[in-house]
């Protein structure tokens, strides 16, 4: 059933998530109950009219009785579910969606939307004068795979189903006047195009960063080097309803972990990045590695945190180039463009953190 609903909303373009649809028909149950009981009740008034005998009034009253019964019954049941359960879903997924809206609107709600993302985007580490970036820096390198698929939102409620329309991260660097290195973006797209699915109902907690080795062969640091002098890393985390972030980063435990909420869960792309004595919001062993390699050929290193949880941060000190590190979690549509504003001084970045992020697990 899923997986035809899922061919369904996919080919009109619906833009409801799976899991909003499924919880619906989960609603719907007792409506459908209900629905079934008069079914039975009607085939039930038919076989007895079939079985009376002569009285052709009396067989014709039940059966035209029975079938408005059963009518009225699925009139009320409908308008009951459209009314109801279905209500929400109806709207978001037959609705215009901003077809109606005019463009002075549009824009508005854009220019809201990035607002708040340049009050919530937060410094939390800046020396050397390492943010805003100078002013003749026009070309970066943006190291970690994340930065051709970040984050844009949580799950259940907080997922996008699409983000084809969102500004990316990349995006919103060169719509701040940056020109980022193709080339490293074109090696994170070959690499892997795609986020490993993580929602209400199923959970791929791998992280698909390329392997040292991939870089040193693609000569990857070569190129950057001499691209410019300028580095941006991205490390992402994802998270949300349903499922609690895994404290150990082994197959077996998240499934374990999972057994509660009945989600399907893995972390299996890639075995050597597998490390049962972390958990999902510390550096993978491939992030690691790529943090040293960054680090080694960059003196002016700038970390970008697209994450909405509570990350182990306490690594970002023991990298002597590490200069600044921002934290920008799900941006939605357009707040990566505040993030490109963060880093050429249009925005001061003046959010303030709401938790503890923990130094060493």
């Amino acid at each position: 059933m899923e997986a035809i609903l899922r061919k369904i909303t996919e080919g009109r373009g619906v833009s409801a998530s799976m899991d909003d649809i499924m919880n619906v028909l989960n609603a719907c149950r007792p409506y459908l109950i209900i629905l079934a009981c008069a079914v039975v009740i009607f085939v039930a008034a038919q076989v007895a009219a079939f079985a009376i005998r002569g009285r052709k009034l009396l067989k014709g009253t039940i059966r035209f009785q029975s079938l408005a019964a059963l009518i009225l019954v699925i009139v009320i049941l409908a308008n009951l579910i459209c009314y109801g359960p279905v209500n929400a879903l109806l709207n978001v997924s037959m609705g215009a969606h901003g077809e109606g809206m005019t463009e002075e609107t549009r824009e508005e709600s854009f220019e809201i939307a990035k607002q708040i993302a340049r009050e919530g985007i937060i410094l939390l580490k800046n020396e050397d004068g390492a943010l805003p970036l100078a002013a003749d820096v026009k070309k970066v390198n943006v190291f970690g795979w994340a930065s051709t698929n970040p984050i844009y939102g949580g799950t259940g409620s907080g997922e996008f189903s699409d983000t084809s329309s969102m500004v990316s991260l990349l995006q919103g660097l060169e719509h701040a006047g940056y020109e980022v290195n193709q080339d490293i973006v074109s090696f994170y797209e070959k690499e892997e195009n795609k986020r490993p699915e993580i929602g209400m109902y199923i959970q791929d907690w791998t992280n698909p960063e390329a392997k040292a080795k991939d870089y040193t062969k693609k000569k990857i640091f070569e190129g950057a080097k001499e691209y410019s002098d300028s580095a941006i890393l991205v490390i992402s985390r994802s998270g949300g309803e349903n499922a609690d972030l895994p404290m150990s980063i082994t197959n077996e435990n998240t499934i374990a972990q999972a057994a509660a909420t009945g989600s399907g869960v893995r972390y299996t792309s890639h075995k050597d990045d597998v490390d049962p004595g972390k958990s999902y919001l510390e550096l993978t062993a491939r992030e690691i590695d790529l943090v040293e390699q960054v680090n080694q050929n960059f003196r002016n290193i700038v970390v970008i945190i697209n994450s909405a949880n509570t990350m182990e941060l306490g690594w970002v000190d023991r990298y002597e180039n590490i200069k600044a590190v921002v934290w920008c979690a799900g941006a939605g549509q357009n707040g990566f463009d505040a993030l490109g504003e963060v880093l050429n001084g249009t925005v001061n970045p003046s959010g303030r953190t709401v938790d503890t992020y923990v130094y060493d697990v």
